[in-house]
């Protein structure tokens, strides 16, 4: 089944996070620009594609215990409140030809005013980012969570990178966990 939501339209916003919950298989298609408060939850079975000028603003995506999800030809801008994407628990996941970014003065405005572009944590595995654009941005992205979720971590994380661009980040391009 595919949606397509067009942000102009009343009520896309709406629309848009109960297309992406759940688990029933769909494409969703994103036109124009989505912008919310609050994270969007993806659910497992969906591919969500970038159409014209296909954005997410402001609450970015969260991705926790899913799996077969496609994200791709879209742009995340300013998400305040966590990161623009962030992947826990959750297999099968490519996250493809997407612009990634917060704004253009963040170096200069310090590490805590955005969270992260991409966060993969918690067991996460086979995962798939490529051909995506991380840019302006203070933390690029943090692969794995930390030394007291080590456990959490073991055996999992195996997640390819492949032909992506980073530019005018702050800190970590790739922020692995110690071991």
């Amino acid at each position: 089944m595919t949606t397509t939501i067009t942000a102009d339209a009343s009520g896309a916003s709406a629309a848009f996070a109960a297309a992406i919950t759940g688990t029933v298989p769909r494409v969703i298609i994103v036109e124009g620009e989505v912008a919310r408060t609050g994270r969007l939850r993806v659910g497992s079975n969906k591919s969500i594609i970038g159409g014209r000028n296909g954005t997410i603003g402001s609450g970015g995506m969260q991705i926790t215990s899913g799996t077969n999800i496609i994200i791709r030809n879209l742009r995340f801008l300013g998400v305040v409140g966590g990161d623009c994407i962030t992947v826990q628990n959750t297999t099968r996941v490519w996250i493809d030809h997407n612009d990634l970014s917060s704004n253009p003065n963040i170096i200069k405005n310090g590490p805590d005013l955005y969270d992260g572009l991409l966060d993969i944590i918690r067991g996460s595995n086979w995962i798939t980012v490529s051909w995506n654009y991380f840019h302006d941005h203070y933390k690029g992205s943090l692969n794995g969570n930390s030394d007291t979720l080590r456990n959490v971590d073991s055996g999992t994380l195996k997640i390819s990178f492949s032909h992506n661009h980073w530019k005018n980040l702050g800190e970590y391009t790739r922020r692995l966990p110690r071991h």
